[in-house]
């Protein structure tokens, strides 16, 4: 009996060890069959390849445009306007009459000089050909000559006044507006015409001096006219050495690379400006960013088949991303979906 139940637990434990080697095999296939099985054990999660790679952050201002010559032309003396010779739109050259101011009595006088200086030239044209031939005293021939240079300077003078009554161009551009009528009056504090000259235009803006040391002369920046829908590159000209007690700003001007008629002046415009910039940096979305009360700001990287927790430091901030300066690295696969209820070290997998 001892010899045949040992035979019996010989049998039994040969059938048991095939069984269990059936049962192995049968898990392994099923395993791999079965995607319902693996999805309870691993998370998926979407991942993005980290490189090393140029970051640059912009502050934004508003400017306007300005153009290099806007003048607003002025009479250099007071009367009635008598005469408007252009009109809005027109343009004129520099020296060219825009309007005439009432000169009717300094005409009248440079009337009554010029028939005076007439008769003394006649006189002195005598008086000399007298004195040349040794007839007469020297002193009536300077007296005739010193009359008529009296009267010459005199008609100069009345002359020169006469040309005040005249507004002329101080530009060479467009007249933009004209604000008199003919028949009002205007004063050297009166501006009549405004004109423009739009062939070189800039644009200005204040600057928070916070930004002293990063923006310089010659720094390219981007203006966008929103109103133009056009965006257009640009230098900047020159930055301001004094700083606004009131706003705690300095003014820069910047040049444009483009010119067109559209750019008018007072046109409202946003100058991007680039404060830092980091040709080698690892950028990574902000939303991927969680955060501790012990450890601070941590995101999870993949390696492996495991979701790892990274603490990071992070530094500038644009416009949905941010500078990762420590805890990352060029090619880490950073987690950027199904990482908030990961655990540092659980099962990953990338979805397709």
């Amino acid at each position: 009996d001892l010899a045949k139940k040992k035979e019996e637990l010989k049998k039994a434990k040969a059938e048991q060890a095939k069984t269990n080697k059936t049962i192995a095999e049968l898990e392994e296939a099923i395993a791999k069959l079965d995607t319902t099985q693996a999805d309870l054990e691993y998370t998926p999660v979407s991942t993005k390849l980290l490189k090393e790679d140029a970051f640059n952050h912009y502050v934004e201002v508003h400017g306007i445009v300005e153009a290099s010559k806007n003048i607003m032309a002025s009479p250099e003396a007071s009367g009635r306007i008598t005469a408007l010779k252009v009109k809005e739109g027109q343009r004129v050259s520099t020296g060219q009459i825009l309007a005439t101011i009432d000169y009717d009595i300094i005409q009248k006088n440079i009337q009554e000089v010029e028939k005076s200086l007439e008769f003394v030239n006649t006189i002195f044209k005598k008086q000399k050909s007298l004195y040349d031939k040794g007839v007469g005293t020297e002193v009536q021939f300077l007296e005739a000559k010193n009359q008529k240079e009296t009267l010459e300077k005199k008609l100069s003078t009345l002359k020169n006044q006469q040309d005040k009554y005249m507004v002329r161009a101080p530009i060479s551009g467009i007249v933009d507006q004209i604000m008199p009528k003919v028949g009002e009056l205007a004063s050297p504090q009166m501006p009549i015409m405004r004109i423009v000259n739009l062939d070189k235009v800039f644009v200005t803006a204040d600057v928070s001096e916070a930004l002293l040391g990063k923006v310089e002369k010659n720094d390219n920046v981007e203006v966008i006219f929103k109103s133009l829908n056009k965006t257009v590159g640009g230098k900047i000209l020159q930055t301001g050495d004094v700083i606004d007690a009131n706003n705690r700003t300095f003014r820069i001007k910047v040049e444009l690379n483009e010119h067109s008629n559209m750019f008018k002046p007072n046109l409202l415009s946003t100058i991007k400006l680039n404060d830092y910039s980091n040709d080698k940096a690892i950028i990574i979305p902000t939303n991927t960013i969680l955060k501790d009360t012990k450890n601070g700001a941590f995101v999870y990287v993949k390696e492996g088949d495991k979701g790892v927790k990274k603490n990071i430091t992070t530094g500038v901030t644009y416009k949905g991303n941010v500078e990762a300066l420590t805890g990352l690295n060029d090619g880490d696969q950073l987690i950027t979906a199904g990482f908030k209820t990961l655990v540092d070290g659980e099962l990953v997998k990338e979805e397709k």
